[in-house]
């Protein structure tokens, strides 16, 4: 009994550590590694590569999995067919043109301000009407008339 146990035992604990895989990611041109490639799981499980871009991936829940990195392609896989160093090709994200024109644009200011309106913010003078309303015209190039109001 003590022999069929020692077997049972010799074969079952290489396939508990075999759960665990180690897997080194490295950028394919020029063969650095690459910090931060996440490797997630059907099952919602996430792993993340170190600085090294090492990555030990523990208890793998499900046979596929998605490798993603910001500047490299994705790409979705078997977790059978990773060998122990993965290389990402580079990402090549095509920008639009941009056009950059010297142009000044004219901010227009009120000549005074809305506070300059009201004396009782000096104190020297007499308080004006609490029903009286204010209006400050702020012309710009279209033609259009704006009116901002200021009730005290």
């Amino acid at each position: 009994m003590k022999f069929q146990l020692l077997i049972i035992f010799t074969f079952c604990i290489p396939n508990i550590y075999s759960q665990n895989k180690t897997i080194i990611t490295y950028d394919i041109t020029e063969n650095k590694a690459i910090e931060n490639v996440n490797f997630i799981f059907n099952g919602g499980t996430n792993y993340s590569s170190n600085k090294n871009g090492r990555v030990i991936l523990k208890s793998i829940p499900s046979e596929n999995v998605v490798i993603t990195h910001i500047a490299y392609d994705t790409i979705n896989t078997k977790i059978s067919s990773l060998r122990d160093t993965l290389f990402l090709n580079k990402r090549i994200t095509k920008l639009n043109e941009i056009v950059i024109h010297k142009k000044r644009i004219k901010i227009i200011y009120p000549k005074k301000s809305v506070g300059n309106l009201n004396p009782r913010n000096y104190g020297t003078s007499a308080p004006l009407d609490e029903k009286n309303i204010y209006a400050v015209h702020i012309p710009n190039n279209l033609n259009v008339n704006f009116l901002s109001t200021v009730l005290h």
